[in-house]
């Protein structure tokens, strides 16, 4: 009984020593889209920054940003496609409006991602440009 029970205790001793644990379940990445910026490159084309986060290292992002300016009334739109790398990825894209940009006026932008491994995030902002 004594064997049995020093046994056990120099069992425990030896897992604990080792640092032998359960390991908590991995997160996934999460899939995210930042706007950084935006400003009036000439009267017909607006240039919005910003940053992705794919959920994968591999792949592409696909990217569509939309764009609002009130007064005066112009939009415009634009897709883009980013190679995903481990990190944030920085991407910039130029939308261009027949009915121009006008600069130092608010302008409200909307970005979605998709990513090919069915990452998705959206992000929106406004700008005084």
């Amino acid at each position: 009984m004594i064997v049995r029970a020093v046994r056990g205790a120099l069992t425990v001793t030896v897992l604990a020593a080792t640092g032998l644990t359960v390991a908590a379940p991995a997160q996934a990445a999460q899939a995210d889209i930042t706007v950084t910026s935006a400003n009036v490159a000439n009267i017909n084309e607006l240039q919005v920054y910003g940053t992705v986060t794919c959920t994968g290292s591999t792949g592409a992002a696909h990217i569509t940003v939309t764009a609002t300016q009130v007064m005066p009334f112009s939009f415009g739109s634009a897709s883009i496609n980013v190679p995903c790398a481990s990190g944030p990825v920085p991407w910039e894209v130029t939308l261009f409006s027949g009915f121009g940009w006008q600069s130092f006026h608010t302008v409200s932008v909307n970005a979605h991602m998709t990513d090919d491994d069915a990452g998705t995030d959206s992000s929106s902002g406004t700008w005084f440009v």
